[in-house]
């Protein structure tokens, strides 16, 4: 690999200090999971920083690289070194997955009950992956929302409220125009400010639900979106961006 990218300088990379004996697989690897030549590239070059770091904090040799020691390698701000921060990152899987170096994280309550819902979803349901993936970060979503990883027996006793606590419109406030956003890890709630071109554009997408479904307020419309929001989204189809309440058949 290294050869075949780099045939000037081959043995240059393959005697980094720390990581020059394992640069060849890991590129490999990378070409594998669907990289570039280009991209494999920029983590060589990213490779020499990285060791520039792993020696500044004692690092002289792969066996003492631990987990820990090469993510704190990995920039601050991942904007101040893209190319550094996704070697960090890429280079953990590898050395996980690949070499065995570091063993598997156990998995939180919540990862080990979504686990099991998206091969429920994959095995018995035969959702294609994408929904599966959406369904699965809802799910988790929602797991922290009620405090399953400390609180696990709060699934067996869900009721109405706790749903319409989680995907409601009570988190809009017309009046005082703001939105609130549950933080689920937190349990507190971030304020933001509702602007008109988001307020309109909400009305906008309540009105044309309601007209469709032949609602004459927008109360008779809200019943439906929290009792069949997954429904809605199945069904959804492009809509007008106007609706004329001249045609046959729409609501007056």
């Amino acid at each position: 690999m290294l050869l075949e990218l780099y045939p000037r300088v081959h043995r240059r990379n393959t005697s980094l200090a720390i990581l020059g004996p394992v640069l060849d697989g890991y590129g490999t690897w990378l070409l594998e999971q669907g990289y570039s030549t280009e991209r494999v590239r920029e983590h060589f070059c990213a490779a020499r920083r990285l060791v520039h770091r792993l020696q500044q904090r004692g690092v002289e040799a792969l066996k003492s690289l631990t987990r820990a020691r090469l993510r704190a390698c990995a920039p601050a701000d991942s904007q101040e070194d893209p190319n550094l921060a996704v070697l960090v990152r890429q280079l953990e899987r590898y050395c996980e997955s690949e070499l065995a170096l570091y063993p598997a994280p156990a998995l939180t309550r919540i990862e080990q009950r979504v686990a099991a819902y998206r091969t429920y979803l994959q095995q018995v349901r035969g959702f294609a992956p994408g929904t599966v993936a959406h369904h699965g970060r809802t799910v988790s979503e929602f797991l922290l929302h009620i405090g399953y990883e400390t609180h696990p027996t709060r699934l067996a006793a869900l009721d109405g409220q706790d749903l319409d606590a989680f995907l409601t419109l009570d988190d809009v406030e017309w009046r005082a125009e703001r939105l609130r956003i549950p933080q689920r890890k937190t349990r507190g709630s971030l304020w933001l400010p509702l602007t008109d071109e988001v307020g309109t554009a909400l009305l906008d997408y309540l009105k044309t639900i309601g007209d469709l479904l032949g609602h004459r307020t927008l109360e008779s419309t809200c019943v439906y979106l929290r009792l069949a929001v997954d429904d809605l989204r199945d069904v959804a189809l492009p809509l007008p961006a106007t609706v004329d309440r001249r045609a046959p058949g729409v609501a007056s």
